[in-house]
């Protein structure tokens, strides 16, 4: 068999496979399983991007439902009847429209929206507290390093150390020389929002980007660095309110290991073993992602669990001083960090309705709870309430357009 036959060979395949798929794809529509829909509002903003001519385009399983049960914080397409001056969904047949929102709560539940979080009982004492592909796919993002002479705008420095920036990144070296050679020093950075806090501002359609009104308090911290020299330790922590929340992680010629801690409030203290986390190596890239999210710290190195635990707040701190500060430090050492990102939870806010805001709601039998990841620009159950599940058409299973947003959920 010559080459060129084998080669003919090959391409055929390619055109029967691409055919086969096309008249799979035209029957499963025909049929009324899959659908596409265009993302019209700013809604689901970051999780779906809104836009009534070039939003996101969604497939939509409509069987899905007929054979799973739904989960919390499910995407969900529901239709909703009645007349709308503004459409704020795709028209599906005539006297109604269909909606694209995220599930929140289940038949016979108590749901209260309370301080940004989502709140389920009769008398909580914290919040739901989302698993954690979910929390990673409604992580809002605040800010992303640019290693240039403008960083220092953005974050304040202290302690002897240096910090220098550079095309690789940024170099922190608390390595500090004396007359008698190298003793320990700490270097800090302190991010400076624009407002003094981190606000939940928002999308709002062709308005762009718009400032918040409420300060956020769950954030997530994330490190790509490489520990280029010294025996000590790299820290990083979210100051809020009267509290503090702090890693540490040491280098291997310290031993390895670490510690999460709650500074004030209760003091707890977690450690992370040497077995679970031998050390920095030098000239190693670690990735580091810090989290307090939902009243729950989580600490990863490299995507693994270096530490996880759950906390109360403080009752006798105001709602208002409830907003975090992330920080930085670096000790006894000399680090490159490659990546440092600011991201945020979804802030559910409680001026839009009247359902679940201001009291706890029951969920009628039959029923469930939808809110927007876009609270702010989102009309969902807090403004219409309850929505039957006769009336959920499936659940939209992947961005198939435009195609740099293409992703399955």
């Amino acid at each position: 068999m010559s080459a060129m036959f084998v080669k003919y060979l090959m391409r055929l395949k390619k055109v029967v496979f691409f055919l086969v798929l096309c008249l799979v794809a035209a029957v499963v529509l025909k049929w009324g399983v899959v659908a596409g829909y265009t993302i019209p509002t700013s809604s689901m903003e970051p999780t779906l991007k809104g836009d009534r001519l070039h939003g996101d385009k969604v497939a939509v399983f409509k069987l899905h439902y007929s054979f799973f049960e739904p989960s919390r914080y499910d995407l969900v397409v529901f239709f909703r009847p009645g007349e709308f001056s503004v459409s704020p969904g795709i028209m599906e047949r005539s006297g109604g429209m269909n909606f694209v929102k995220r599930l929140v709560g289940f038949p016979g539940e108590t749901i209260l929206v309370r301080n940004g979080d989502l709140y389920l009982g009769e008398a909580p004492s914290a919040p739901d507290r989302k698993p954690l592909p979910v929390v990673r796919s409604m992580l809002v993002p605040v800010y992303r390093a640019r290693f240039n002479s403008a960083f220092f705008d953005d974050w304040q420095q202290r302690g002897p150390g240096s910090f220098e920036v550079g095309n690789n990144g940024l170099v922190c070296d608390s390595l500090i020389e004396s007359g008698t050679g190298t003793v320990e020093g700490e270097s800090h950075l302190i991010f400076k929002p624009v407002r003094g806090a981190i606000y939940d501002d928002y999308n709002s359609g062709n308005s762009g980007r718009l400032p918040g009104r409420n300060r956020v308090q769950d954030l997530a911290l994330c490190l790509d660095i490489e520990f280029e020299s010294g025996d000590g330790a790299v820290s990083g922590r979210f100051s809020k309110g009267s509290d503090e929340f702090e890693f540490t992680l040491r280098s291997e010629k310290a031993g390895g290991g670490g510690v999460v801690a709650q500074r004030f409030g209760r003091k707890n203290s977690y450690p992370v073993p040497e077995q679970a986390f031998p050390g920095f190596e030098p000239g190693k890239r670690y990735s580091i992602e810090f989290m307090d999210i939902d009243q729950r710290i989580l600490l990863f190195v490299d995507g693994e669990v270096m530490a996880k635990f759950t906390y109360e707040n403080d009752p006798t701190v105001a709602v208002g001083e409830r907003f975090s500060i992330p920080g930085i430090c670096v000790r006894n050492a000399r680090v490159l960090f490659k990546r440092i990102d600011i991201s945020r939870d979804i802030y559910y806010t409680n001026d839009l309705g009247t359902h679940a805001v201001g009291k706890a709601h029951e969920i009628a039998e039959g029923h469930y709870f939808f809110l927007g990841d876009n609270s702010p620009e989102s009309e969902d159950s807090r403004s219409f309430g309850d929505i039957s599940r006769e009336d959920f058409v499936g659940k939209p299973f992947m961005i198939f357009y435009p195609f740099a947003r293409f992703r399955f959920f």
